[in-house]
């Protein structure tokens, strides 16, 4: 084996390593006690909103796989459930990481700075996945709890016509293989926010930015402040398009290879950010 070879996967087994390790100390279990309990009253409210046909004022025949595209096709569910409630979760990490020290102990056993702060950012990739996995088993119980177990997709989704689905969906698609691409597609768009939010944490004095920032995106988001129109250019930057797998099969579609383009280079913008902001800052 070349010298080389052995550097890196010494070197990748070295960032697993640490990301694990700050992934572990980024989990506040109080914290995270409460995400079956938020997710669990979102879940029957979008049971209760999507198996009712309001035009017809006649109730629609669902299974348990309706109830995730249907929530992550909810633009205030993506926004209030899955940013905010992900951001609740984990966007205070470096804070408490730098007051508790743990971030100091974490940077020393790493051998650069670069290599600490790649890890920080695969770690909240591994948040990101266990806060998408925990929230869609939650929803899932619940609508296999009360709702028929099937693989296909449910008579009332079926019944209704092209223009009027419950959510949009490639219709070929087996629903399970869709619950899992909607999953990956919302730990993708979780991972980029958590990362944006720490390195706004990593780049500003004051601790409260970052989540100010997000209320704010949320809020033009939603309309409610001025920016963001759900006409025009301005709507890619509805936050619920950075979660959402809506955006990928809407009229005017982003292509999926699209997004990813994009996303890794946000990422790795991200990344060179942070690794440039530590040479000037003592942990």
């Amino acid at each position: 084996m070349r010298p080389s070879s052995t550097s890196a996967g010494a070197s990748s087994r070295r960032l697993l390593g640490l990301a694990i390790q700050q992934a572990a100390q980024g989990f506040v279990v109080r914290r995270w006690l409460l995400l079956p309990v938020a997710f669990a009253l979102f879940t029957f409210y979008t049971e209760s909103d999507t198996a009712f046909d309001y035009a017809r004022q006649a109730p629609i025949e669902i299974n348990l796989w309706d109830l995730l595209p249907s929530m992550l096709a909810h633009q205030k569910i993506t926004l209030w459930a899955y940013a905010l409630g992900f951001a609740f979760l984990t966007g205070d990490g470096l804070t408490r990481a730098r007051t508790s020290g743990a971030a100091t102990m974490t940077l020393i056993r790493a051998p650069s700075r670069t290599m600490w702060w790649a890890s920080r950012s695969a770690a909240m990739g591994l948040q990101a996945a266990c806060f998408v996995a925990a929230s869609t088993a939650v929803v899932l119980l619940i609508g296999a709890l009360k709702h028929p177990l099937s693989l296909d997709p449910s008579p009332g989704a079926q019944a209704l016509a092209p223009e009027a689905t419950l959510y949009p969906r490639p219709i070929s698609w087996p629903m399970p293989l869709l619950t899992l691409a909607i999953a990956a597609r919302a730990t993708l768009g979780l991972w980029l926010l958590g990362c944006l939010l720490e390195a706004l944490a990593l780049v500003s004095s004051r601790p409260l930015a970052p989540f100010l920032l997000l209320t704010a995106w949320i809020f033009a988001s939603l309309e409610a402040l001025p920016g963001i129109s759900r006409e025009g250019p301005t709507h890619w930057l509805d936050l619920s398009h950075l979660i959402s797998y809506t955006v990928h099969l809407e009229p005017t579609p982003l292509p999926v290879g699209t997004f990813l383009l994009g996303w890794l280079a946000a990422m790795s913008a991200l990344v060179f950010l942070g690794a440039w902001r530590l040479r000037h800052l003592d942990l």
